[in-house]
């Protein structure tokens, strides 16, 4: 884990307000690894692939 100081209140109080609104929309993983388990609802993932038929990577 790492942690991140910034000086800069007002984007606290923002950054504060958003994951609090984000943590009453939550749910447990519990509840949702059920329903993505469900058959009707697995979605297939397709990677891009580059000009050189190499799968694309995104970057971090």
């Amino acid at each position: 884990m790492r942690t991140l100081y910034i000086d800069h209140p007002e984007l606290a109080v923002s950054l504060g307000i958003a994951f609090d609104a984000l943590w009453e929309e939550s749910e447990p993983l519990a509840n949702a690894d059920q329903r993505k388990s469900s058959s009707d609802s697995i979605r297939l993932r397709v990677r891009k692939r580059t000009g050189n038929g190499q799968a694309s990577r995104s970057r971090k």
